[in-house]
Order: C-alpha cells, then sequence, then structure tokens
C-alpha cells in the first residue's frame, strides 16, 4: 500500500486545529479522558475530527491526521473495529454503484463462494442460502472505475499510517483485489462466519488475512432495508461469541475496519433492497507465507519433500471437512449446493467454526427383531430422537447425524457389522 509519512501527511492535509495540535504534541493523540467522555463509541470522537479537520479544507483526507489515526488504533485495540463514516463522497459512492447495476445486469458479477481451504485453491461451492451475494473482483485500475481506484488508494494509505502505530499490522504486505458486491434485496444473507478461521496468527486453518475493510454505497438506506453488517464477541477471547457486539448500518460512503480473524466473528442479515459494497483483505506477510507452504500445485518442485507431503495431508482434510460441511448444509437448507473453481486469494470466507473443543459423545445401538434404536449422550446428557437421524449410505454404513446446534452438526460414519450394544467411534465435523 502506499505510504504517506508524516512530512507528507502535513503536505496533504495542512495545519491542525490549534487544540487538537495540543493535544497531540506528545504524540499520544486524544487525551484519555476525552477517550472515556466517547467511551459508549469512538465514532463520536471521529465525526468530530472529521468535522473540524474538514473546516480546514481536508475533508478529503481527514482520517490520515495524527488524532485520527490514534484513535482508529485505540478502537481496533479496545473494540476489535472502528467505523469511519463519510469516508468517500455519496456521488462518488453512486459511480460505484451504478458501474455494479451495470455489471450486474450485463451478468459479469458471480455468485459468492465458500470455501476453498486454507489457501482458496480447494474445492469451493455456492449456496445461496449460506451466502446470497454476487461478486465482481476489481483491480482497482479497470476503466471506468477512477471512483474505486480513489477509494483504494485511501483506505491503503489510512492502513498504512495505522500499521505504523498498531503491532498487528506491522507485517502487513499486500492486499486482496476490491470485492464488489451486491445482496439482491430479496432477503439475500451471508450466514455468521469469519474471514479466517485463525486466532490472532495461531492455527492449522490460518489464510494470512489479518484486516478486513469494507466500503459500502447504499443512498437512503433505512433500518427497514435490513442488511445490517451484526458483529459478534470474540470467539477466542473467553466472551459469549453469540452475544452481538454491534449492528452496522450499511450507509453510503460509511468504511468499517475490523481484525479477519475468530476476534470478529459476522453476519450479514437479510437485505430487503439491493446492497451494494466493497471489500478489501489485508495480509499479514508471514502468516500469508505459512498458508502458501500448505498450497498443493504444480510451482511446487522448489519445496522440500517434507513441505510437500504436509501440503498433500492439508489438501485432503480441508476437501473431507468442506465436502461434509456441503452434505450438512444441503441438509439443513433443503437445497443443492453448485461446485465452484476458486482462485487464490479471491476465495469466500470460511463458516465459522464453533470454539469449544470436540464433546464427548457416547453413542448406543440396540439390533432386536430387525429394529435399530440408538441412545446418544453428549456431555453425559441424552439427546432427544428429534435431534437424531439415521441413514445407510450407498456404502451400506449406517450414518448417524446429529442436530446439536442450528449451527453443528455431528456425523458418525458406522461400518458393515452386526449392530448389538455397540459403542460407536466417533467423528466430529462443521
Amino acid at each position: 500500500p502506499p505510504r504517506m509519512g508524516k512530512a507528507s501527511r502535513k503536505r496533504a492535509g495542512g495545519k491542525k486545529p490549534a487544540r487538537l495540535e495540543q493535544q497531540d504534541a506528545d504524540g499520544t493523540g486524544p487525551s484519555e479522558r476525552e477517550m472515556q467522555q466517547c467511551a459508549a463509541s469512538g465514532k463520536m470522537l471521529l465525526d468530530r475530527l472529521r468535522d473540524e479537520f474538514s473546516l480546514l479544507g481536508k475533508q478529503e483526507w481527514w482520517f490520515i491526521m495524527d488524532p485520527c489515526i490514534e484513535v482508529i488504533k485505540r478502537e481496533l485495540q479496545r473494540n476489535n473495529y472502528v467505523i469511519l463514516d463519510n469516508f468517500l463522497p455519496g456521488h462518488k459512492c453512486a459511480e460505484i454503484r451504478e458501474c455494479l447495476k451495470e455489471a450486474y445486469a450485463g451478468g459479469s458479477m458471480e455468485q459468492g463462494a465458500l470455501a476453498g481451504g486454507v489457501t482458496g485453491e480447494n474445492l469451493a461451492y455456492s449456496l445461496t442460502q449460506v451466502r446470497g451475494d454476487y461478486v465482481r473482483w476489481i483491480e482497482g485500475k479497470d476503466e471506468g472505475m477512477a471512483p474505486l481506484a480513489e477509494y483504494m488508494t485511501k483506505i491503503d494509505t489510512c492502513v498504512s499510517q495505522v500499521g505504523e502505530q498498531e503491532p498487528a499490522l506491522a507485517n502487513i504486505s499486500n492486499r486482496s483485489k476490491a470485492m464488489c458486491t451486491l445482496y439482491p434485496g430479496n432477503g439475500a444473507r451471508y450466514i455468521k462466519h469469519t474471514d479466517n478461521s485463525c486466532a490472532i496468527g495461531e492455527g492449522d486453518k490460518c489464510n494470512g488475512r489479518r484486516l478486513t475493510c469494507i466500503l459500502y454505497l447504499n443512498h437512503g438506506w433505512t433500518a427497514a432495508d435490513g442488511g445490517q453488517l451484526r458483529l459478534f464477541e470474540s470467539a477466542i477471547s473467553g466472551e459469549d461469541e453469540t452475544a452481538v457486539l454491534a449492528d452496522v448500518e450499511p450507509l453510503e460512503g460509511r468504511a468499517i475496519m475490523f481484525w479477519s480473524d475468530r476476534r470478529v466473528p459476522h453476519e450479514v442479515l437479510p437485505a430487503y433492497r439491493d446492497r451494494f459494497s466493497v471489500t478489501t483483505w489485508y495480509f499479514d506477510e508471514a502468516e500469508k507465507q505459512r498458508a502458501r507452504l500448505n498450497r498443493v500445485s504444480a510451482d511446487m518442485a522448489d519445496v522440500s519433500h517434507e513441505h510437500q507431503e504436509a501440503a498433500k495431508q492439508q489438501a485432503a482434510r480441508d476437501r473431507e471437512r468442506i465436502e461434509r460441511e456441503i452434505a450438512g448444509f444441503e441438509k439443513k437448507f433443503g437445497a443443492t449446493a453448485r461446485m465452484r473453481t476458486q482462485g487464490d486469494e479471491q476465495e469466500g470466507s470460511l463458516p465459522e467454526e464453533p470454539h469449544s473443543n470436540n464433546p464427548e459423545l457416547n453413542y448406543t445401538l440396540v439390533v432386536s427383531d430387525g429394529q435399530i434404536e440408538v441412545r446418544v449422550l453428549l456431555e453425559g446428557t441424552e439427546i432427544g430422537p428429534g435431534d437424531l437421524d439415521l441413514q445407510v449410505n450407498s456404502q451400506d454404513e449406517l450414518v448417524l447425524t446429529l442436530d446439536v446446534t442450528q449451527e453443528e452438526l455431528l456425523v458418525v460414519q458406522i461400518p458393515p457389522v452386526s449392530y448389538t450394544h455397540l459403542t460407536l467411534p466417533t467423528k466430529r465435523i462443521v
């Protein structure tokens, strides 16, 4: 991303208001007292700073002034997300929106993809009931998309400046293309997920995404139009991850930044008007390189045999998980997924996996007069028959499925043996 040091930033932004200059003289940004007064939302302080800098003619680049960068950093640290209203002027949002309307009408937007594995090269699929948007990937320099290129320069610069103060963004090396998105106003949604199934760089499913940035393009949006971005409490820090952190309206010109990993599970609520947005992901270099080592492709000649084998094993695990994920969603929604091809760094987000460890499960089957009875204990509690489904698959294996919650399915495949008072092995999938 383009970087702008303090000298260049002063040329772009000019002199700060006197009282902001006094606050920032020691390099600490807004005072702690002022931050506490705006504890309900740092957005109040950012709105005020934007208005003050705009009065000085800095409305185009207000967000890279030192006090603003400090607030953005603190909001990411404190709340895991930050909202920047009027990030791009309304008339420029309208230009991007009209281009996307034409692209959708011309058939050049495709249904959003799911899965793809750690590197995005594995099995991918589409299922409208899970993810109902249409997307087009754009570099930002495409003909007729000058406002998008301007936005990309602005958000790149903002992330770069925050990265100079925020250690978690210090190793950002590149970003994705812009994923331009339309959620049709027929109730299209995206169920709860994370953009990176990772815990602050830790885990074997990390894909390198560190920060998610979204720009909304929707003029005159109201709460009745739905389509809010619902953020949940962190799934890695012990909070109740079902608790709602915030519902963010997709208002024209509004940008939001949040951590891509399990700190910010999120979903898009059903939209009842066409909903447009632009999303980019910023990659941590070290994490992205670890993900690339898991890639299985033709360019692996220079990779050690050990890494090749590890990559193949990871790909096999990914594919098995994705196949079972598809089967679970098809059963849950009564719909058929469409298989997709998928490119690196343009993958759809993985539906979030539950944070808990494998639960203790005990299954007992009893065969009597040709009838099979099943008794299941989950963490010592018996599961009722309404949550169980027992079928025979094409390999003559019994397949026992438990719908434990709306988001977690447990499946056991039992080899074709004589079933009588049998305690079964278990395998957990999502």
